[in-house]
Protein backbone atom coordinates (compact mmCIF):
# COMPACT_ATOMS: atom_id res chain seq x y z
CA UNK A 1 0.00 0.00 0.00
CA UNK A 2 1.43 3.34 -1.09
CA UNK A 3 2.26 6.06 1.87
CA UNK A 4 0.39 8.56 0.36
CA UNK A 5 -2.89 6.39 0.37
CA UNK A 6 -4.47 8.64 3.41
CA UNK A 7 -4.14 12.04 2.76
CA UNK A 8 -4.76 13.12 6.16
CA UNK A 9 -1.48 12.41 7.44
CA UNK A 10 -0.44 14.70 4.97
CA UNK A 11 -2.51 17.77 6.09
CA UNK A 12 -1.25 20.35 8.02
CA UNK A 13 -2.86 21.53 11.02
CA UNK A 14 -6.06 24.02 9.72
CA UNK A 15 -6.58 21.32 6.83
CA UNK A 16 -6.78 18.48 9.82
CA UNK A 17 -9.57 20.62 11.48
CA UNK A 18 -11.62 21.41 8.25
CA UNK A 19 -11.26 17.37 7.15
CA UNK A 20 -12.79 16.54 10.80
CA UNK A 21 -15.36 19.21 10.90
CA UNK A 22 -16.21 18.10 7.30
CA UNK A 23 -16.19 14.36 8.31
CA UNK A 24 -18.33 14.84 11.69
CA UNK A 25 -21.15 17.32 9.33
CA UNK A 26 -21.18 14.11 6.50
CA UNK A 27 -21.94 11.41 9.12
CA UNK A 28 -24.68 13.43 10.75
CA UNK A 29 -25.92 14.34 7.30
CA UNK A 30 -25.68 10.41 6.06
CA UNK A 31 -27.76 9.96 9.78
CA UNK A 32 -30.66 12.76 9.39
CA UNK A 33 -31.27 11.20 5.45
CA UNK A 34 -31.43 8.11 6.59
CA UNK A 35 -34.59 8.96 9.23
CA UNK A 36 -37.41 8.39 6.19
CA UNK A 37 -38.31 5.87 4.14
CA UNK A 38 -40.45 6.82 0.57
CA UNK A 39 -42.29 4.40 -0.98
CA UNK A 40 -44.49 4.59 -4.65
CA UNK A 41 -42.56 8.14 -5.43
CA UNK A 42 -41.37 7.68 -9.40
CA UNK A 43 -37.91 6.89 -9.72
CA UNK A 44 -36.64 10.06 -10.95
CA UNK A 45 -37.40 11.66 -7.36
CA UNK A 46 -34.03 10.70 -5.30
CA UNK A 47 -35.26 10.96 -1.86
CA UNK A 48 -31.65 11.41 -0.79
CA UNK A 49 -31.32 14.45 -2.05
CA UNK A 50 -34.80 15.76 -1.50
CA UNK A 51 -33.31 15.02 1.97
CA UNK A 52 -30.55 16.91 1.73
CA UNK A 53 -32.10 19.80 0.48
CA UNK A 54 -34.58 19.72 2.99
CA UNK A 55 -31.60 19.71 5.61
CA UNK A 56 -29.71 22.12 3.98
CA UNK A 57 -32.58 24.95 2.78
CA UNK A 58 -35.63 24.38 5.19
CA UNK A 59 -37.30 23.48 2.44
CA UNK A 60 -38.09 21.76 -1.09
CA UNK A 61 -40.53 20.80 -3.90
CA UNK A 62 -41.00 17.96 -5.61
CA UNK A 63 -41.95 19.32 -9.14
CA UNK A 64 -43.05 18.04 -13.19
CA UNK A 65 -40.79 18.94 -15.33
CA UNK A 66 -41.93 20.08 -19.13
CA UNK A 67 -40.56 16.74 -20.29
CA UNK A 68 -43.27 14.86 -17.26
CA UNK A 69 -40.91 14.06 -14.91
CA UNK A 70 -41.06 14.30 -11.22
CA UNK A 71 -37.99 15.45 -9.61
CA UNK A 72 -36.68 16.52 -5.96
CA UNK A 73 -35.88 20.45 -6.77
CA UNK A 74 -33.53 22.08 -4.86
CA UNK A 75 -34.70 25.97 -4.30
CA UNK A 76 -36.60 28.33 -2.23
CA UNK A 77 -40.31 30.96 -2.13
CA UNK A 78 -40.70 33.38 -4.86
CA UNK A 79 -43.69 35.15 -6.34
CA UNK A 80 -46.74 36.78 -4.97
CA UNK A 81 -47.00 36.20 -1.33
CA UNK A 82 -49.95 34.73 1.00
CA UNK A 83 -51.66 36.75 4.15
CA UNK A 84 -48.55 35.27 6.50
CA UNK A 85 -45.77 36.45 3.73
CA UNK A 86 -44.79 33.16 2.07
CA UNK A 87 -44.46 33.00 -1.47
CA UNK A 88 -47.16 31.08 -3.68
CA UNK A 89 -43.91 29.87 -5.87
CA UNK A 90 -41.31 27.94 -5.91
CA UNK A 91 -37.90 28.52 -8.02
CA UNK A 92 -35.95 25.80 -8.00
CA UNK A 93 -31.97 25.67 -9.57
CA UNK A 94 -32.35 23.90 -13.19
CA UNK A 95 -29.28 22.84 -15.36
CA UNK A 96 -27.60 25.73 -16.08
CA UNK A 97 -30.69 28.19 -15.29
CA UNK A 98 -34.06 28.33 -12.73
CA UNK A 99 -37.03 27.48 -13.84
CA UNK A 100 -40.72 28.47 -11.54
CA UNK A 101 -43.66 26.77 -10.03
CA UNK A 102 -46.60 27.46 -8.94
CA UNK A 103 -47.26 25.42 -5.40
CA UNK A 104 -50.34 23.42 -5.93
CA UNK A 105 -50.29 23.37 -10.10
CA UNK A 106 -47.32 20.15 -10.69
CA UNK A 107 -45.20 21.59 -7.75
CA UNK A 108 -45.69 20.32 -4.16
CA UNK A 109 -43.59 22.54 -1.49
CA UNK A 110 -42.05 20.34 1.26
CA UNK A 111 -40.74 21.80 4.70
CA UNK A 112 -38.47 20.04 6.77
CA UNK A 113 -40.23 21.45 10.00
CA UNK A 114 -43.05 23.24 10.57
CA UNK A 115 -40.95 26.60 10.66
CA UNK A 116 -38.93 25.62 7.56
CA UNK A 117 -35.75 25.89 9.19
CA UNK A 118 -32.71 23.91 7.82
CA UNK A 119 -30.79 21.75 10.79
CA UNK A 120 -28.36 23.94 11.13
CA UNK A 121 -27.07 22.79 14.52
CA UNK A 122 -25.72 19.92 13.41
CA UNK A 123 -22.91 22.44 12.03
CA UNK A 124 -22.33 23.07 15.62
CA UNK A 125 -22.34 19.58 16.55
CA UNK A 126 -19.17 18.54 14.24
CA UNK A 127 -17.30 21.56 15.36
CA UNK A 128 -17.24 20.52 18.61
CA UNK A 129 -16.71 16.95 17.83
CA UNK A 130 -14.03 17.96 15.77
CA UNK A 131 -12.72 20.19 18.74
CA UNK A 132 -13.11 17.31 21.32
CA UNK A 133 -10.47 15.29 18.50
CA UNK A 134 -7.93 18.23 18.34
CA UNK A 135 -7.80 18.32 21.90
CA UNK A 136 -7.75 14.28 22.40
CA UNK A 137 -4.56 14.45 19.88
CA UNK A 138 -2.95 17.11 21.69
CA UNK A 139 -3.24 15.82 25.02
CA UNK A 140 -2.00 12.35 23.53
CA UNK A 141 1.08 13.91 22.19
CA UNK A 142 1.94 15.71 25.35
CA UNK A 143 1.74 12.42 27.53
CA UNK A 144 4.31 10.54 25.46
CA UNK A 145 7.42 10.06 27.30
CA UNK A 146 9.92 11.65 24.90
CA UNK A 147 12.47 13.52 26.72
CA UNK A 148 14.64 15.75 24.77
CA UNK A 149 18.79 15.75 24.26
CA UNK A 150 20.30 19.06 24.82
CA UNK A 151 23.85 18.99 22.89
CA UNK A 152 26.63 21.78 23.70
CA UNK A 153 27.86 21.91 20.42
CA UNK A 154 26.49 21.06 16.69
CA UNK A 155 28.47 17.84 16.44
CA UNK A 156 26.96 16.41 19.18
CA UNK A 157 23.55 17.36 18.53
CA UNK A 158 24.31 15.36 15.19
CA UNK A 159 25.67 12.56 16.60
CA UNK A 160 22.76 12.22 19.41
CA UNK A 161 19.81 12.70 16.62
CA UNK A 162 21.52 9.81 14.57
CA UNK A 163 22.02 7.59 17.24
CA UNK A 164 17.96 8.11 18.04
CA UNK A 165 16.84 7.67 14.73
CA UNK A 166 19.13 4.35 14.89
CA UNK A 167 17.36 3.65 17.96
CA UNK A 168 14.03 4.24 17.08
CA UNK A 169 14.63 2.04 13.74
CA UNK A 170 16.06 -0.79 16.30
CA UNK A 171 19.67 -0.56 15.11
CA UNK A 172 22.47 -0.41 17.15
CA UNK A 173 24.95 2.43 17.05
CA UNK A 174 28.36 3.58 18.14
CA UNK A 175 29.17 7.21 18.88
CA UNK A 176 32.53 8.54 19.13
CA UNK A 177 33.11 9.40 22.75
CA UNK A 178 35.20 12.62 21.44
CA UNK A 179 31.73 13.71 19.53
CA UNK A 180 29.70 13.07 22.64
CA UNK A 181 32.06 14.69 25.47
CA UNK A 182 33.14 17.92 24.49
CA UNK A 183 35.16 19.48 27.10
CA UNK A 184 33.67 19.94 30.15
CA UNK A 185 30.16 20.47 28.98
CA UNK A 186 27.96 17.83 29.85
CA UNK A 187 24.91 16.05 27.69
CA UNK A 188 21.89 15.68 29.29
CA UNK A 189 18.15 15.64 28.48
CA UNK A 190 14.82 17.84 29.42
CA UNK A 191 11.35 16.28 29.93
CA UNK A 192 8.64 18.96 28.37
CA UNK A 193 5.76 16.11 28.24
CA UNK A 194 3.62 15.39 31.41
CA UNK A 195 3.18 11.70 30.80
CA UNK A 196 0.68 11.71 33.62
CA UNK A 197 -2.25 13.61 31.93
CA UNK A 198 -2.92 10.93 29.71
CA UNK A 199 -5.40 10.55 32.53
CA UNK A 200 -7.08 13.26 31.33
CA UNK A 201 -7.97 11.53 28.18
CA UNK A 202 -11.13 10.23 30.05
CA UNK A 203 -12.98 13.56 30.56
CA UNK A 204 -12.66 14.14 26.84
CA UNK A 205 -13.61 10.92 25.85
CA UNK A 206 -17.08 11.78 28.09
CA UNK A 207 -17.41 15.01 26.34
CA UNK A 208 -17.10 13.51 23.24
CA UNK A 209 -20.25 10.73 24.41
CA UNK A 210 -22.38 13.68 25.70
CA UNK A 211 -21.70 15.55 22.62
CA UNK A 212 -22.91 12.80 20.34
CA UNK A 213 -26.28 11.74 23.19
CA UNK A 214 -27.41 15.50 22.46
CA UNK A 215 -27.17 14.92 18.86
CA UNK A 216 -28.84 11.75 18.65
CA UNK A 217 -31.12 12.88 21.32
CA UNK A 218 -32.61 15.93 19.56
CA UNK A 219 -33.44 13.13 16.90
CA UNK A 220 -35.33 11.04 19.03
CA UNK A 221 -32.80 8.65 20.12
CA UNK A 222 -32.80 9.03 23.97
CA UNK A 223 -29.27 6.94 24.37
CA UNK A 224 -29.33 7.51 28.14
CA UNK A 225 -32.24 5.20 28.69
CA UNK A 226 -29.80 2.60 27.21
CA UNK A 227 -27.03 3.60 30.09
CA UNK A 228 -29.32 2.64 32.81
CA UNK A 229 -31.01 -0.84 34.25
CA UNK A 230 -32.69 0.89 37.00
CA UNK A 231 -36.42 1.57 36.69
CA UNK A 232 -36.10 4.27 39.33
CA UNK A 233 -33.70 6.12 36.83
CA UNK A 234 -35.44 5.36 33.86
CA UNK A 235 -38.75 6.96 35.17
CA UNK A 236 -36.31 10.07 35.65
CA UNK A 237 -34.90 9.85 32.26
CA UNK A 238 -38.95 9.34 30.88
CA UNK A 239 -39.31 13.28 30.73
CA UNK A 240 -36.25 13.68 28.29
CA UNK A 241 -36.88 10.58 26.37
CA UNK A 242 -40.08 12.00 25.74
CA UNK A 243 -39.10 15.41 24.63
CA UNK A 244 -36.16 13.47 22.35
CA UNK A 245 -39.74 12.96 19.75
CA UNK A 246 -40.58 16.36 19.51
CA UNK A 247 -38.22 17.19 16.39
CA UNK A 248 -38.77 13.45 14.63
CA UNK A 249 -42.23 14.01 14.93
CA UNK A 250 -42.36 17.16 13.50
CA UNK A 251 -40.22 16.40 10.51
CA UNK A 252 -42.32 13.53 9.84
CA UNK A 253 -45.97 15.42 9.84
CA UNK A 254 -44.42 17.76 7.45
CA UNK A 255 -43.27 15.18 5.15
CA UNK A 256 -46.63 13.57 5.02
CA UNK A 257 -48.35 16.33 4.61
CA UNK A 258 -46.07 17.01 1.21
CA UNK A 259 -46.88 13.25 -0.01
CA UNK A 260 -50.41 13.82 0.55
CA UNK A 261 -50.70 17.30 -1.75
CA UNK A 262 -48.49 14.99 -4.10
CA UNK A 263 -50.72 12.40 -4.42
CA UNK A 264 -53.88 14.94 -4.48
CA UNK A 265 -51.90 16.46 -7.39
CA UNK A 266 -50.24 13.62 -9.38
CA UNK A 267 -52.81 10.61 -8.61
CA UNK A 268 -50.47 8.46 -7.49
CA UNK A 269 -50.18 6.52 -3.97
CA UNK A 270 -47.16 7.64 -2.32
CA UNK A 271 -46.36 7.13 1.26
CA UNK A 272 -43.73 8.43 3.71
CA UNK A 273 -42.75 6.97 7.30
CA UNK A 274 -39.67 6.31 9.57
CA UNK A 275 -37.00 3.99 8.50
CA UNK A 276 -36.92 1.00 10.27
CA UNK A 277 -34.19 2.32 12.98
CA UNK A 278 -36.80 5.23 13.62
CA UNK A 279 -39.45 2.63 13.79
CA UNK A 280 -37.68 0.78 16.34
CA UNK A 281 -36.80 3.56 18.30
CA UNK A 282 -40.29 5.22 18.52
CA UNK A 283 -41.97 1.81 19.53
CA UNK A 284 -39.19 1.18 22.80
CA UNK A 285 -40.79 4.89 22.97
CA UNK A 286 -43.93 3.94 22.89
CA UNK A 287 -43.41 1.22 25.14
CA UNK A 288 -41.85 2.72 27.78
CA UNK A 289 -44.40 5.30 27.74
CA UNK A 290 -47.34 2.83 28.05
CA UNK A 291 -45.41 1.22 31.32
CA UNK A 292 -44.76 4.62 32.63
CA UNK A 293 -48.62 5.38 32.78
CA UNK A 294 -49.28 1.84 33.63
CA UNK A 295 -47.20 1.56 36.79
CA UNK A 296 -48.02 5.65 37.50
CA UNK A 297 -52.13 4.26 37.35
CA UNK A 298 -51.36 1.55 40.11
CA UNK A 299 -49.25 3.72 42.21
CA UNK A 300 -51.86 5.92 42.32
CA UNK A 301 -55.15 3.41 42.76
CA UNK A 302 -52.94 1.66 45.52
CA UNK A 303 -52.17 5.22 47.41
CA UNK A 304 -56.07 5.80 47.08
CA UNK A 305 -57.04 2.29 48.32
CA UNK A 306 -54.08 2.92 51.11
CA UNK A 307 -56.18 6.19 52.09
CA UNK A 308 -59.92 4.66 52.31
CA UNK A 309 -57.90 2.37 54.91
CA UNK A 310 -56.95 4.90 56.71
CA UNK A 311 -60.14 7.12 56.58
CA UNK A 312 -62.30 3.93 57.58
CA UNK A 313 -59.92 2.64 60.39
CA UNK A 314 -60.57 6.73 61.98
CA UNK A 315 -63.95 6.78 61.57
CA UNK A 316 -63.92 3.26 63.42
CA UNK A 317 -61.85 4.79 66.23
Amino acid sequence: MPNNWNPYSNMKSKQKTNYLNITYFSNMLETLVSMFEYNGLPETVDTSFLEQYLIAEGVASIAKTDSGEWLAVRGGLAGNINPYGLGTDFVGAWVGDSKTWKIGDNCVLVQNNNIRCPDWQILQFADLLAEIDKSSYSNLKRSRLNPIGVAPTEAVRKALGDAMENSDNGAYKTIMSSNLFDGEQPVYTIDLNRVQDIQYLQYLSQFYDMIQKRFYATYGHNMNLTSFNSQSLKDELHGADSTCWIVPLDRLEQRKKAIEKFNEISGMNASVDFSEVWKTEYTIYKNHSVSHETDVSRETMREGVENDVDENSDNRE
